[in-house]
């Protein structure tokens, strides 16, 4: 994994890991970079405005001429009158630093070529502004806004205090979301596949069916997503290979074992045969790797959303 805080950090940025945001404030402007993987993009901003309104025409004509100097790693160059913002190609430069510089350098000749000064990235008022965190995003804005955002933050903060966990809704929604990565399984089983998309499913569907329904997320919730929706996701690939060993049992010629006598069967003949339990154990594996890896990434993400939803704090 790309250690961007430590490569922020060498140009004086500090960062922020919840967010995938880089922060710093350079002669009183205050700067921004949010990095976001699945755009494959990285975004610098400086949130400044023009004493004379008629240089936001003329800084766009320059970056229009900075973007087309580097068309092969920027993605946009614009000046919307409150924030000059860069966008630049993740991988296009060895590290984010080198894309990072440039555009702050960039930056800040503009600020000082034109004579902006500080302003807030939201209302646009000039003057007096700090970096702010409010819910998952990181940005430049003076007092009176970061007020409105605390104050509803505030707001928000006890009316979740009042929301009950529903446990008995919840372990529904879990056992909905592992049924789903089960009955996944045995799909394309019957089709001949082994299916990452039944782990995958079964691994979100549990803890995002208890959130769904549960209407609270605890610690005990995950819990309960995660062991409900495994328990499903391990009947579901019993099922299937019970299923295949019907249909081996039919056409070996045994006509008169029903399917819950095949079941039945099923233990004894895997533990005597070694190549048909080390086929199952790799089978399976291929199912439960990716709902560990996915279960882990869903409780992980519901903590973090958890930890973003009602923060509003000052960071610079």
């Amino acid at each position: 994994m790309t250690d961007y805080k430590k490569q922020l950090g060498n140009i004086g940025f500090s960062y922020d890991n919840l967010t995938a945001t880089g922060y710093n404030k350079i002669n009183g402007i205050c700067f921004v970079v949010r990095i976001n993987p699945t755009t494959k993009d990285y975004t610098v901003s400086a949130a400044c405005k023009p004493q004379d309104e008629s240089a936001v025409e003329m800084i766009n004509t320059e970056l229009r001429n900075f973007m087309s100097e580097r068309a092969k790693i920027l993605k946009n160059a614009v000046f919307d009158g409150k924030q000059i913002i860069i966008c630049y190609q993740l991988g296009m430069t060895a590290n984010i630093t080198q894309g990072v510089s440039d555009a702050v350098n960039t930056i800040i000749y503009y600020i000082n070529q034109y004579g902006c000064v500080p302003c807030c990235s939201l209302c646009g008022n000039v003057g007096y502004s700090d970096i702010y965190s409010t819910g998952n995003t990181i940005s430049a804005m003076c007092p009176d806004c970061f007020y409105t955002f605390q104050k509803k933050a505030a707001e928000n903060m006890q009316q979740d205090d009042q929301i009950i966990t529903n446990y008995p809704m919840g372990f529904i929604g879990a056992m909905l979301g592992g049924l789903a990565g089960g009955v996944l399984w045995i799909i394309f089983s019957l089709m001949g596949r082994v299916s990452f998309i039944a782990g995958f499913e079964a691994g979100l569907g549990g803890v995002y069916g208890f959130k769904w329904l549960g209407k609270k997320m605890s610690n005990a919730g995950i819990a309960i997503g995660i062991i409900v929706s495994f328990i499903f996701l391990l009947a579901g690939m019993y099922l299937a290979v019970g299923i295949d060993f019907y249909n081996a049992l039919h056409d070996w010629g045994y006509y008169d074992i029903s399917f819950k006598e095949a079941l039945e069967i099923l233990p004894d003949f895997v533990k005597a045969d070694a190549d048909t339990r080390n086929a199952l154990i790799f089978d399976n594996l291929r199912g439960i790797i990716p709902f560990a890896c996915t279960a882990f990434l869903s409780v992980w993400q519901v903590k973090k959303d958890g930890q973003l939803k009602n923060r509003a704090i000052k960071l610079m």
